[in-house]
């Protein structure tokens, strides 16, 4: 899935697949061991 997603002052997007979702930390975890906090999301298509 394309996400957009916030870091470092900038909008970001990235084919990723998410592998887990960890609700206790609100984030998703993707194969490439990247986790995006909920937060930071923008969008996801």
């Amino acid at each position: 899935m394309l996400i957009t997603y916030y870091e470092d002052s900038y909008l970001l997007s990235s084919y990723m697949t998410v592998v887990d979702i960890d609700p206790q930390k609100s984030a998703f975890i993707c194969t490439d061991k990247m986790t995006l906090q909920f937060s930071n999301i923008t969008d996801v298509k």
